[in-house]
């Protein structure tokens, strides 16, 4: 005596409904995780009545109110900013270089980053204010 077995189909998986939940998932992910930069550095720039706004170039000097000094995002020391901006300038002397200072910071320490700026070759000058 023969007994006929039903032949049971495999069981599949949708994929439809997984190809919806990873869209999803994505579309959180990139909503939620928007890039901005952050500052490495928290700067408080003085307000200013008057001035334009400028183009920030491509050399940016921070200068944090617990005497940070950052070069383009990169912390340095006081004593490698001159040579640092020498190699910056070498190529292309005209460009801009950004200063942005925290308002608290002493005047003498922004008048001698100036001067780093001014013994590196430094021509163009932009110190960062806010609007009142």
């Amino acid at each position: 005596m023969q007994i006929s077995r039903s032949k049971q189909s495999k069981s599949e998986l949708p994929v439809l409904p997984m190809v919806n939940v990873v869209f999803l998932l994505l579309v959180f992910f990139l909503v939620a995780g928007s890039i901005q930069k952050v500052e490495v550095v928290p700067i408080d720039p003085p307000i200013a009545e008057s001035g334009k706004v400028l183009d920030e170039g491509h050399i940016v000097i921070a200068l944090g109110k617990y005497d940070e000094i950052v070069l383009n995002d990169d912390l340095v020391t006081e004593e490698d900013l001159v040579p640092l901006l020498t190699k910056q300038l070498k190529d292309h002397p005209n460009r801009i270089i950004t200063i942005k200072a925290d308002n608290t910071l002493p005047a003498k320490k922004l008048i001698r980053t100036m001067d780093y700026v001014k013994a590196a070759g430094g021509q163009n000058l932009s110190l960062v204010t806010q609007a009142p």
